[in-house]
């Protein structure tokens, strides 16, 4: 799940996606920490106001500072800062990969946006070989949680990485 705030620390202040995840989000998409940590199972759990800073908002609040134990305000909402993510530029798309934080989906749902929804949902296979199986399966248990009929279109699109860097390419 996410949604766009101001964030700010001080005098500084940046405008950013807010992503409510869990620590799986981390490995799946291969997130490396400079500096910190990821969410402990409790702060999970709880929906604990910390976040994890990517590397765009890292620098446009904190310069070369390094920010962990800072607190710094989503909106109006005080947040402690617990890690930093190693940059990783910009996306096939041209996006910066690194503009967003990431705080605990629970706190996200509860404090942010107000709602159960979740937007997105990453999952990896355990091989190249497997991704195909991996998405087929997904599909079908998307379509059973949502009530999908059979015959009846999808109302969620399900993605491998692959396809949308040959899709660009």
């Amino acid at each position: 799940s996410g949604a766009t705030a101001l964030i700010v620390n001080g005098n500084y202040n940046w405008r950013t996606g807010v992503n409510g995840t869990t620590n799986a989000y981390f490995e799946i998409r291969e997130w490396r920490f400079t500096s910190g940590r990821a969410f402990s199972e409790a702060e999970e759990r709880a929906g604990t106001a910390v976040c994890v800073l990517g590397a765009t908002p890292k620098r446009e609040l904190f310069g070369a500072q390094d920010p962990v134990g800072a607190q710094i305000r989503i909106g109006k909402l005080p947040c402690e800062v617990i890690g930093v993510l190693a940059e990783k530029g910009r996306s096939t798309f041209g996006d910066d990969l690194d503009d967003f934080i990431a705080v605990p989906i629970h706190f996200f749902q509860r404090r942010v946006s107000g709602s159960q929804d979740v937007g997105v949902i990453f999952v990896s296979a355990t091989s190249a070989r497997g991704t195909q199986q991996v998405q087929r399966s997904v599909d079908a248990l998307m379509r059973q949680r949502r009530h999908v009929q059979d015959g009846a279109d999808s109302d969620f699109l399900v993605r491998d990485t692959k396809e949308i860097t040959d899709l660009a390419n």
